[in-house]
């Protein structure tokens, strides 16, 4: 009887080996997963800051009363914007599109480049990325001019 508790002993310590060897096997590939869902989540972030700041830019811009002012007013207030969400401005571009006019829809076009060396834990990747979104606010046919 107790040959046997001495076999049942070995073969845990043998599944105890066996286990460790499948979890470093495995282990690089978990790794790969959590900084594969880490740079989507960076990236969806991004994309959701991108579209705030083309929302408020052009929401800025139609409170204007002329065309030129509408255009700086989206720019500066778009950068305010991206710095509040932590942004990099040398990566940001706004692009007022206008038209503008009494009734007319002011567009205002933003795009952000993500450097894909900059994703937490994925440095080692090359390139980057665009993100593009657009706001676009009626303008009120009472305070164009």
């Amino acid at each position: 009887m107790s040959r046997r508790k001495d076999l049942a002993g070995q073969g845990l310590r043998a599944d105890g080996g066996a286990a460790a060897l499948e979890f470093a096997l495995l282990l690089p590939m978990l790794l790969l997963i959590l900084g594969i869902t880490m740079a989507v989540g960076r990236l969806w972030t991004v994309r959701s800051d991108v579209l705030a700041v083309a929302r408020n830019a052009s929401r800025e811009a139609v409170l204007e009363p002329g065309a030129s002012q509408a255009a700086a007013t989206a720019s500066s207030a778009g950068q305010d914007a991206a710095a509040g969400y932590g942004l990099n401005p040398d990566h940001l571009r706004i692009d007022p599109e206008g038209p503008f006019g009494p009734g007319a829809l002011y567009r205002v076009q933003v795009t952000y480049q993500v450097d894909l060396a900059d994703l937490p834990g994925l440095g080692f990747l090359p390139g980057s990325v665009t993100i593009a979104e657009a706001g676009t606010e009626p303008i009120d046919p009472n305070t164009a001019h």
